[in-house]
Protein backbone atom coordinates (compact mmCIF):
# COMPACT_ATOMS: atom_id res chain seq x y z
CA UNK A 1 0.00 0.00 0.00
CA UNK A 2 1.48 3.87 -0.66
CA UNK A 3 1.49 5.66 2.34
CA UNK A 4 0.37 8.63 3.05
CA UNK A 5 1.27 11.21 5.90
CA UNK A 6 0.08 15.22 5.76
CA UNK A 7 1.03 18.00 8.60
CA UNK A 8 -0.83 20.91 8.63
CA UNK A 9 -1.38 23.64 11.03
CA UNK A 10 -2.83 27.29 11.87
CA UNK A 11 -2.13 29.91 13.85
CA UNK A 12 -5.60 31.33 14.86
CA UNK A 13 -6.44 34.44 17.16
CA UNK A 14 -9.11 33.37 19.28
CA UNK A 15 -9.33 31.44 22.44
CA UNK A 16 -8.54 27.45 22.60
CA UNK A 17 -12.10 26.71 23.76
CA UNK A 18 -13.49 28.28 20.73
CA UNK A 19 -11.59 26.21 17.82
CA UNK A 20 -12.20 23.56 19.82
CA UNK A 21 -16.09 23.50 19.56
CA UNK A 22 -15.34 23.75 15.96
CA UNK A 23 -13.03 21.37 15.54
CA UNK A 24 -14.16 18.68 17.81
CA UNK A 25 -17.90 18.99 16.12
CA UNK A 26 -17.66 16.79 12.82
CA UNK A 27 -21.26 18.21 12.08
CA UNK A 28 -19.59 21.32 11.47
CA UNK A 29 -16.76 20.02 8.63
CA UNK A 30 -18.82 21.17 5.84
CA UNK A 31 -18.37 24.58 6.99
CA UNK A 32 -14.13 25.14 6.28
CA UNK A 33 -13.30 21.23 4.68
CA UNK A 34 -13.49 21.77 0.99
CA UNK A 35 -15.10 19.20 -0.48
CA UNK A 36 -17.27 18.09 2.02
CA UNK A 37 -20.53 17.61 1.18
CA UNK A 38 -22.07 16.46 5.00
CA UNK A 39 -21.11 14.83 8.21
CA UNK A 40 -24.00 13.20 10.75
CA UNK A 41 -23.12 12.04 13.81
CA UNK A 42 -24.71 8.31 14.40
CA UNK A 43 -24.18 8.80 18.41
CA UNK A 44 -25.50 11.00 20.45
CA UNK A 45 -23.36 14.01 22.41
CA UNK A 46 -21.53 14.26 24.13
CA UNK A 47 -18.07 13.37 22.34
CA UNK A 48 -16.05 10.21 23.66
CA UNK A 49 -14.06 7.57 22.61
CA UNK A 50 -16.24 5.43 20.73
CA UNK A 51 -17.99 7.91 18.96
CA UNK A 52 -18.92 7.77 15.44
CA UNK A 53 -20.59 10.04 12.68
CA UNK A 54 -20.93 9.44 9.31
CA UNK A 55 -18.93 11.84 6.40
CA UNK A 56 -20.20 12.72 2.33
CA UNK A 57 -16.98 14.21 -0.03
CA UNK A 58 -16.33 13.92 -2.94
CA UNK A 59 -12.76 13.67 -3.98
CA UNK A 60 -11.07 13.76 -7.58
CA UNK A 61 -14.12 13.41 -9.10
CA UNK A 62 -15.50 10.26 -6.57
CA UNK A 63 -18.05 10.43 -3.87
CA UNK A 64 -16.72 9.13 -0.95
CA UNK A 65 -18.88 7.99 1.99
CA UNK A 66 -17.05 7.10 5.40
CA UNK A 67 -18.02 6.26 8.65
CA UNK A 68 -15.36 7.56 11.54
CA UNK A 69 -14.93 6.56 15.17
CA UNK A 70 -13.22 8.87 18.02
CA UNK A 71 -10.18 6.75 19.10
CA UNK A 72 -8.69 8.92 21.56
CA UNK A 73 -9.61 12.08 23.49
CA UNK A 74 -8.43 14.78 25.44
CA UNK A 75 -10.99 17.35 25.76
CA UNK A 76 -10.14 20.99 24.68
CA UNK A 77 -6.92 19.25 23.31
CA UNK A 78 -6.71 16.51 21.00
CA UNK A 79 -9.07 14.12 19.08
CA UNK A 80 -8.48 11.25 17.13
CA UNK A 81 -10.61 9.82 14.44
CA UNK A 82 -9.83 6.39 12.39
CA UNK A 83 -12.11 5.56 9.36
CA UNK A 84 -14.02 2.32 10.20
CA UNK A 85 -15.66 1.88 6.50
CA UNK A 86 -14.78 3.74 3.86
CA UNK A 87 -13.17 4.00 0.47
CA UNK A 88 -10.25 5.54 1.66
CA UNK A 89 -8.74 4.28 5.41
CA UNK A 90 -7.26 7.22 7.06
CA UNK A 91 -6.70 8.29 10.47
CA UNK A 92 -6.84 11.92 11.65
CA UNK A 93 -5.36 13.94 14.45
CA UNK A 94 -6.62 17.05 15.43
CA UNK A 95 -5.02 19.26 18.32
CA UNK A 96 -5.54 23.09 19.82
CA UNK A 97 -3.17 24.24 21.73
CA UNK A 98 -2.85 27.62 23.51
CA UNK A 99 -0.18 30.15 21.75
CA UNK A 100 0.10 33.66 21.68
CA UNK A 101 -3.10 35.02 23.18
CA UNK A 102 -4.67 32.62 20.91
CA UNK A 103 -3.78 28.96 19.55
CA UNK A 104 -2.37 26.75 17.05
CA UNK A 105 -4.89 24.29 15.47
CA UNK A 106 -2.91 21.22 13.97
CA UNK A 107 -4.09 17.96 11.54
CA UNK A 108 -1.79 15.32 11.03
CA UNK A 109 -3.11 12.86 8.13
CA UNK A 110 -2.12 8.96 7.82
CA UNK A 111 -3.66 6.62 5.37
CA UNK A 112 -2.67 4.07 3.05
CA UNK A 113 -3.90 4.43 -0.66
CA UNK A 114 -5.36 0.97 -1.72
CA UNK A 115 -6.42 0.22 -5.31
CA UNK A 116 -6.19 3.09 -7.70
CA UNK A 117 -4.57 5.54 -5.79
CA UNK A 118 -2.05 3.40 -4.38
CA UNK A 119 -0.65 4.23 -7.74
CA UNK A 120 -0.85 7.52 -7.32
CA UNK A 121 0.65 7.69 -4.01
CA UNK A 122 3.03 11.16 -4.94
CA UNK A 123 0.59 13.10 -6.58
CA UNK A 124 -2.09 11.84 -3.97
CA UNK A 125 0.34 13.19 -1.17
CA UNK A 126 0.55 16.86 -2.85
CA UNK A 127 -3.15 16.60 -3.65
CA UNK A 128 -3.93 16.08 -0.08
CA UNK A 129 -1.75 17.97 1.42
CA UNK A 130 -2.99 21.20 -0.70
CA UNK A 131 -6.38 20.08 0.17
CA UNK A 132 -5.60 20.35 3.99
CA UNK A 133 -3.57 23.33 4.13
CA UNK A 134 -6.39 25.14 2.12
CA UNK A 135 -8.97 23.65 4.79
CA UNK A 136 -7.22 24.55 7.60
CA UNK A 137 -6.60 28.61 6.14
CA UNK A 138 -10.84 28.22 5.52
CA UNK A 139 -11.13 27.22 9.17
CA UNK A 140 -8.93 30.35 10.40
CA UNK A 141 -11.24 32.68 8.14
CA UNK A 142 -14.39 31.10 9.82
CA UNK A 143 -12.97 31.43 13.58
CA UNK A 144 -11.86 34.74 13.09
CA UNK A 145 -14.37 35.87 11.18
CA UNK A 146 -16.54 38.56 13.20
CA UNK A 147 -20.16 37.28 14.10
CA UNK A 148 -23.34 38.10 11.74
CA UNK A 149 -25.87 40.18 13.03
CA UNK A 150 -28.56 38.35 15.13
CA UNK A 151 -32.29 38.32 14.71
Amino acid sequence: MGSLRISSSVAVDVPPALAWSVVADFARNPEWQRGMKAAEWVTKPPLAVGSRYVQHAGFLGREIRSLFEVVELEPGRLVTIDTIEGTFPITVTRTVIPANGGCLISADVRGDAGGIFRLMTPLLRALVKRSVDGDYRRLKRLLESPPGPTD
